[in-house]
């Protein structure tokens, strides 16, 4: 998965707790893909993250974020977690708590599904990115 900040000091250890990041690297990678014109290599590495993100988010990774196998949209979190870019924490305090399958995450779930579809050169594996995407946009 992708972080979503990294510390200011000398380590600069790497902080994980965001839903997101990672989805928004798969409309990164579309729209680079799409400026550039270019074909991205079944081998390489942008698109090999790609397919790992994908796989993170259907096998399922920390903070309970998973693809709910019942409907095909990605939840995860509780009341305590802050995964969201619109989530506030203070002391320990998740004070606008947002978790389950929310919409704008589960918006760039289906966009990054079909943005990689795209960028496969194996037709099955895309149509079954683009047939996933269908599910959870139903």
């Amino acid at each position: 998965m992708i972080p979503n900040r990294f510390d200011d000091d000398e380590d600069g250890k790497a902080h994980y707790n965001t839903v997101d990041a990672s989805l928004w690297y798969l409309e990164a990678l579309r729209a680079y893909a799409e400026a550039s014109g270019e074909r991205l290599p079944a081998d390489g590495v942008l698109l090999r993250a790609a397919l790992a993100v994908v796989d993170g988010y259907t096998r399922g990774t920390r903070f309970g974020i998973h693809v709910d196998p019942a409907d095909g949209l990605v939840t995860g979190g509780d009341a305590g977690t802050q995964l969201t870019w619109m989530d506030a924490l203070r002391d320990g305090v998740a004070f606008t708590p947002r978790y389950g399958k929310c919409v704008e995450i589960n918006a760039l779930w289906c966009s990054g599904l079909r943005s990689v579809a795209d960028l496969v050169e194996d037709a099955g594996l895309a149509s079954d990115l683009r047939g996933r995407s269908e599910r959870a946009a139903d």
